[in-house]
């Protein structure tokens, strides 16, 4: 059995011969189609590896509003560093933490955050002091298949072929107006390969996020 591991010459090579027939414009369309493949896989996997951690980012002493990483996708957990000590921040909504720390000149350690803006959260009660945020999060993943390395495989490209040509399947099959064999590489995709794809690599699987109602993590020794 051949060792299949996509790269980005021979994908979009496999993605031009599916077609009955193919136009300049559906060429020129494949590295959108390639793009679009690997971000449906990379997202319905949600593997642990493609999450990212930043801890670069500080708070500033009187102000609730904290900068996000500026390629965040989705924010997983957020903590801050206290005395080389990591503290989780708990996600409550903005009214919560308006009413849970009303006086905004009162100033403590925060333990609260809400959603803010795509760019921001905003953190109860208000820092007393600079504290660096550490941020887990999802963001694109910085590993693709690319015509700048056109012989280079990824190792989503080597762990799961076959999900990721039939994602690109689906984004060709829906750019060529194709309902039909969209609908056949849908089910193929989805009760066959992404369950197969998510048994062989369930130790990266993403699972564990924290929640309130988990127990308490118990320190080490």
């Amino acid at each position: 059995m051949p060792n299949l591991a996509w790269t980005w010459n021979t994908l979009i090579a496999a993605l031009q011969a599916w077609p009955r027939a193919t136009s300049q414009a559906f060429i020129d369309q494949l590295p959108i189609i390639v793009g679009l493949g690997e971000r449906r896989l990379w997202r319905d996997l949600n593997l642990e590896e493609y999450d990212k951690t930043d801890e670069t980012i500080s708070t500033a002493i009187g102000n609730r509003i904290v900068a996000k990483p500026a390629d965040v996708i989705q924010l997983r957990t957020i903590g801050i560093l206290v005395a080389s000590s990591y503290d989780i921040l708990e996600l409550r909504s903005f009214e919560f933490c308006r009413m849970y720390a009303p006086v905004t000149a009162t100033q403590s350690t925060p333990k609260y955050y809400a959603e803010l803006s795509q760019n921001a959260i905003y953190v109860v009660p208000t820092p007393a002091a600079v504290l660096t945020m550490s941020y887990r999060y999802i963001a694109p993943p910085s590993e693709t298949l690319s015509s700048s390395s056109p012989n280079a495989a990824t190792w989503l490209s080597r762990a799961v072929p076959e999900a990721l040509f039939t994602a690109c399947l689906m984004e060709s099959e829906q750019y060529l107006k194709a309902d039909d064999r969209y609908a056949d590489m849908q089910q193929r995709y989805y009760q066959e390969q992404l369950p197969v794809a998510r048994l062989e690599l369930r130790g990266s699987l993403r699972r564990g996020d924290y929640s309130p109602l988990a127990p308490a993590a118990q320190l080490a020794g």
